[in-house]
């Protein structure tokens, strides 16, 4: 119903834009940030694209997803500077503020415990994972090798990592390394309570629990 009264009253060069929780950083005259934008009803979450302009009258404020009605103004470009938009955007109305609680995962998780067992630290490195919410990528180690990969998918509740790299350095005990990156590829969901991070297969199984590194 919302949805429908928005788009009769809207007149035909206004849209409605979500604007993502996150600035990332881009190029255009030279090194920037730039807003990441959707058009139309509904958010894909693997569909943002850079946004090289800016919005008159939208004051942007990271770790909130916005829905805006967006007036486009095509401008006359023999008037426009060669290194300029030759569309102005103005904010219209603002639709919804939502705080995006999947920016709460944007961090460096230390493993706490793995198929219900407290780690107890063995190996030369505490197995971590470094989440990055802004470029979708992780990185970290398994307590031997470093890894690194894309995350496939990331919503207020699922979480799947991608192929996961590594280097490839042998280690005395290779048991949990090897179990810890068998657990990542199971991952599915997630869920934060306090300054815990559990990791959750299909069935919404815990089978990593990550702290936050202070």
């Amino acid at each position: 119903m919302h949805s429908c009264a928005t788009q009769k009253n809207m007149k035909k060069d206004e849209f409605v834009y979500w604007i993502n929780s996150a600035k990332v950083p881009c190029t255009g005259v030279g090194e920037m940030s730039c807003m990441q934008i959707q058009k139309g009803e509904e958010i894909e979450w693997n569909k943002w694209t850079l946004f090289y302009s800016s919005i008159q009258g939208f004051h942007y404020q990271p770790g909130f997803i916005y829905k805006l009605i967006i007036k486009e103004e095509h401008l006359d470009p023999a008037s426009v500077p060669a290194d300029a938009s030759s569309i102005k955007y103005s904010l219209v109305k603002q639709l919804e503020k939502k705080n995006d609680t999947k920016f709460r995962i944007h961090d460096i998780w230390a493993l706490d415990s793995i198929d219900g067992e407290k780690y107890k630290p063995s190996q030369a490195k505490h197995p971590t994972i470094e989440i990055n919410t802004v470029e979708n990528r992780f990185f970290g180690n398994d307590g031997c090798n470093n890894m690194f990969g894309n995350l496939d998918t990331l919503t207020n509740d699922e979480l799947r990592f991608g192929m996961i790299g590594s280097t490839m350095m042998a280690c005395m005990n290779m048991v949990l390394p090897d179990n810890f990156k068998r657990k990542m590829e199971l991952v599915k969901f997630y869920e934060i309570k306090g300054t815990k991070l559990f990791l959750q297969d299909k069935n919404k199984e815990t089978c990593l629990v990550m702290r936050k590194v202070d």
